[in-house]
Formats: structure tokens, sequence, C-alpha cells
């Protein structure tokens, strides 16, 4: 797979993979996001974040009242499919967890479907590629922005976190998958807490910023091995 500026690769041919059930974090109010939980291990090695809608209807209903009474982990088991043949207009059928859906999560809607409309970040993973500790991407559109820690050798964690941008980085997100950005002193032991609200201190495009954030999802497990 060749990989473009923005951290989206494209296949270049046949690949080995097959259907698999790729459980995926959910976030966002609308415009939706859902970020694939990797293992270095065929065919779960991608880190890959998608925009989506949810399809209307008492499912996409049910998220959005759970996530305003619950704003924190939210998850997806998707229908079993082949994780790099998903295409923009896809519709994967997921049922929809409060929590972790393999870690005692609680199911809110049983039947919903996704559809992917944005290829926000994909990357085939490695075990012996180089470790990205400090490198992450900040993605969302002008409501809403989130940041994800990318994903390099073993051992590593992946990380998500809700963060506050100020407008003009907002807007920017509405008009490009994703915007690269480095977070110094962030790694493999520290902010693992989750839901818990403090700034962070981002470089982006050179200039340093403090970005209040929070923690939604931390996991180190999945990447040790």
């Amino acid at each position: 797979m060749a990989m473009n500026c923005s951290g989206v690769e494209s296949p270049t041919g046949p690949h080995p993979d097959h259907k698999a059930v790729h459980g995926m974090v959910i976030m966002g109010r609308g415009p939706f996001y859902v970020s694939h939980l990797p293992l270095y291990y065929p065919p779960h090695d991608y880190q890959a974040v998608y925009e989506v809608d949810i399809e209307a209807g008492p499912g996409k209903d049910a998220y959005l009242a759970d996530l305003r009474a619950n704003p924190g982990l939210h998850s997806v088991q998707p229908q079993a499919f082949v994780l790099p043949d998903a295409r923009v207009g896809q519709v994967i059928p997921v049922e929809l967890f409060r929590g972790h859906f393999e870690r005692d999560g609680t199911s809110i809607a049983p039947s919903v479907n996704l559809v992917i409309r944005r290829v926000i970040y994909f990357r085939k993973l490695s075990a012996a590629d180089s470790r990205e500790s400090g490198r992450y991407f900040m993605f969302g559109n002008s409501n809403e922005a989130f940041i994800a820690h990318r994903i390099g050798g073993r051992p590593d964690y992946d990380q998500l976190m809700a963060v506050t941008a100020e407008p003009a980085l907002r807007q920017r997100l509405a008009g490009q998958p994703n915007i690269e950005l480095t977070i110094p002193g962030l790694n493999i032991q520290s902010n693992s807490t989750l839901n818990v609200t403090a700034p962070v201190t981002a470089t982006i495009d050179g200039q340093s910023r403090s970005l209040p954030a929070r923690t939604l999802y931390f996991e180190t497990g999945d990447l040790e091995n």
C-alpha cells in the first residue's frame, strides 16, 4: 500500500486478509467516527479511522441519548467484513455498546447500520516498525475534535482523546482528513486515566498549543505482543 500526505494508505494489489469482526471505538455526535482496535497480527494489523453516518432510527437515537448521559467510551461490534476492502458508501451492520464490547460493555443498540463517509487514517501495522510515541493526528469537524496516537512498532499504545480545539483548527478539519501533531511527554506509561480532562501541550504547524483533552480510550495490552 502507498500512503499519501494525510496518512491514508491506498491498496495497491491483492491482500491475504479474510473476513473478521473488527471491533471499533465510536465517537462524536454527528458526524461520527470509528477507530479500529488493532493488533499486530492479521487480519487486525491496521490502524484505521473512518468518518461514518449512523442510519436514522431507534439505534441512532439510543446512542445519542446514551452519549449525553454517559459521555465516556462507546464501541461497536460489526458483522464480519474485510477491513482493507472497506470503501466510502459501504454499509456495515453493527451492535453498539456503552464501554468496551468485549469487556463487560452494555449493549444499547443491537442492530444499527454504519455508512462509511470518509477515510480519516489508514495504515498497515508491523511490530517491527519504529516507535511513534509523540506522534498524533487530529480529526473531526467544525463542532468537535479528537486526537489519536499514531501507532508504531511493538510495544506501543492505542489512545483516543476528545479535545477542545480552537475554531480555526476545527474549520480545517472540515476540509481535510486529519492534522498531524506531536505531544511531547505522552508515552506508553502516561495519561491512561479515562474520562479525566486535562490540558496537553501539542505542537501543530510548528506552534505550541494547549488543548484541554479527555481520554476516551487507552490500551497497551493489545499492542504488547
